[in-house]
This record gives structure tokens, sequence and C-alpha cells, in this order.
């Protein structure tokens, strides 16, 4: 190879077609929930901030991650790779430059992997004498030719990659990376194989394993930021979610041991699905103490103990009748400032059939709201 060969990552500038439009809702859209939320929904609740504070923290992160892609190259020559990562001095211990050569390397392999088919995520092993380093080769494009297909497609499989990839056939002609080819000579992904399926993205189960996974995030961030009136008044009943997601562990484990897969798919696909049983818990056992509930909410009265803490008023309270302590870590709000330490307030709460409390919050946003909106009308 004796001419110099220039390769940076893909940028935005790369996207195409949805994926663009994608990028560019995203950030419009922290734009849009600022507005939203701080002139419609007035409140200092932690979830509600949360909300907003995702869309920023997303923007702010896309802004200095393009920057970077934008900056960083990876020099091949007939002398070996050069990577220049583009980031300052102080920050080049996470992404560090780096140099090696055609000799030092023996071998360059790809990596198995879960997301098989994602190639955005599939690393190819550059295994050295005493270090193994990992490049992805989707993210790294010959800015002098045109990128033919978006870097996330269904069914844009590692073949796609193979065929595409400028570094992968610097690579394979150098002889360090071995490449499957079916009988036309086109390159052959060779993916893992189960018995429930081609490959694990075809397999009946990691697809409903996968689709399980996104309806918990879904149904966890409807539940959490757009439907749910009523949280927990104490600490939630983590046991339950624990038991839950240990029982989804065991069970996605023994449904993905009819497959094929390896050791850490196994692993890695069943521990998915344990966490996303427990988030999935988390809202779900709101609404189950709910429905069970066959006394309603009651309405209990409370002392400011201090900046944060609120107590019952035991005195008022029946005997059998453990009411939680309430905490509003709120240090900074002008609503809840407005109260001294000892001021009384009432607070709907609901002992439902499930056996712990949950707090009605619905009356405390109508109060923000029109607190706030005297306040700054």
């Amino acid at each position: 190879m004796n001419n110099l060969l220039i390769l940076r990552r893909r940028g935005f500038q790369a996207f195409q077609g949805w994926q663009f439009w994608l990028q560019l809702f995203l950030i419009l859209s922290t734009f849009v929930s600022l507005g939203v939320l701080y002139t419609f929904i007035k409140t200092d609740d932690f979830f509600t901030h949360s909300f907003v504070y995702i869309p920023v923290i997303w923007s702010i992160f896309f802004y200095f991650h393009q920057q970077f892609m934008n900056k960083s190259t990876l020099e091949i020559d007939e002398f070996g790779l050069s990577h220049q990562s583009g980031l300052p001095d102080m920050l080049k211990r996470f992404h560090p430059d780096w140099r090696i050569s055609w000799t030092e390397i023996q071998v360059v392999e790809p990596v198995q992997s879960v997301i098989a088919k994602n190639t955005i995520l599939l690393p190819l092993n550059v295994k050295l004498l005493n270090k193994t380093i990992k490049v992805l080769p989707s993210q790294w494009v010959d800015p002098t030719q045109q990128v033919k297909k978006p870097l996330f497609k269904f069914g844009h499989d590692i073949a796609d990659m193979y065929e595409e990839s400028a570094l992968v056939k610097v690579f394979e002609a150098k002889g360090l990376l071995k490449v499957k080819r079916s009988a036309d000579g086109k390159y052959q992904s060779g993916l893992t194989e189960n018995s429930l399926g081609t490959d694990i993205n075809s397999s009946p189960v990691s697809i409903a394993m996968a689709g399980f996974v996104f309806f918990a995030l879904f149904y966890f961030i409807t539940e959490v930021y757009f439907t749910l009136s009523e949280f927990y008044a104490g600490a939630p009943p983590y046991l339950y979610m624990i038991v839950a997601g240990v029982i989804a562990v065991i069970l996605s484990y023994l449904l993905l041991s009819k497959t094929k897969f390896t050791l850490a798919e196994k692993v890695i696909f069943a521990v998915f699905m344990g966490l996303s049983t427990a988030a999935v818990m988390y809202p779900l056992l709101l609404r189950v103490n709910e429905w069970s509930d066959t006394e309603g909410l009651q309405r209990f009265s409370y002392t400011k103990a201090d900046t944060v803490m609120w107590q019952p008023q035991r005195k008022n309270l029946p005997s059998d009748e453990q009411v939680p302590t309430l905490k509003f870590d709120l240090a900074s709000s002008e609503y809840w400032a407005q109260f001294e330490v000892g001021a009384i307030k009432e607070f709907e709460i609901r002992n439902g059939g499930l056996g712990f409390y949950q707090l009605n919050k619905e009356p405390i946003y109508e109060e923000q709201k029109v607190f706030y909106e005297k306040k700054n009308p």
C-alpha cells in the first residue's frame, strides 16, 4: 500500500433518510419539551424535571460527540495504522491516540455479538503480541466515497458491512482478516445459528425478548412521566421487583437454553429480561395496589419536621395505622419553601390491597400550578 488512506468517523453529515430526521427531531424536541413543561406543567416534581433534563443532556452530548467524530481520523499507510482521536489532551485518556505497524498485528478477528446484525456495534479485535485493540469498522468511512447504505437498517448484516468497509478491505488485503465467501464471491456473515431460527436476529425467542424489552421501556416512561398520579409514599417494595426480575432471568435462561446461542448471549438476554421485568413492576405495582384497594384515598394531616420531611400527626391516627413519613427532597423549590417547619398540611394517601402506601400527587401538582401562575403571571 503506497498511498495514504485517511478514514473519518461517520458523523452527522453521513446519516441518510430517517436517521437524519430522527437526530434533528431529537435536537428540536429539547426546546419543545422545555417550553411545554415549564409553561403548562409548572411543578417541582423530580420525574417532571428529569424528563426535561433528558433531551437537554442528550443535545449537549450529541453536539460534543459530533465535534469529536468530525475530528477523529484513522490513517492507513504502508507502515501501519495511526489513530488520532481529535480530543483535547486532558480527555485523551478516554480515547487515546495510538499507532501500530503491520508487523505488530498477529490477526484480526470479528467479535461474535448478541447484536450480530446491528453492525454499528460489531467490533473487530486487532490482536497484537501483548494487547488487543477494538475497532468498529462500520464507524470508519472514506470521506471521498459516498456512503451507500445507512448506518442503521433492518437486515443490514455483517456481509453488508464487509462489502462496504474500507477498513475491512485493508485487513483482508493484508491477509490479517479471514472472512467467509459464498461460491459467487460474496461475503457471508457466519452468524450464530440456533435451533429456533436461522440466526440470533431472526430467532422467535430473541425477537420476542427484544420486543418485551422495548415494551417495558415504553410502558415505564409512559406511566412514570405521563399517566401515573400516585407514587410510593415510602420506599418502593423492592423485594417484589427483585423477585420478579430473578424469576424472569431464570425463565428466560431456561428458554434460551433450547437455542444454540453462546453462553454470553444467553446471559445478556436473560439479564435484560430481568431488568426489564423489574422496571415494569415499578409502575405496575402502583396500579395493582390501587385496583385492589377497597377503601380509596384517605386524607391524613402531616406536620413539616424539617426542610424536606413531613411527619404524620399520630394522635389523629388509628392505633393500627402505620402511615409513612413523607420526604420531598426539593430544597430549592419555592413552593415547598413557603411552608415553615411546624406547618400542617393534608395529603391524600392510599393503603392498597398489596399492603403499601402510595401518595396521590395530583392535588400537589394543581397547587403548584396555581402557586407558580400567581408568582409568575
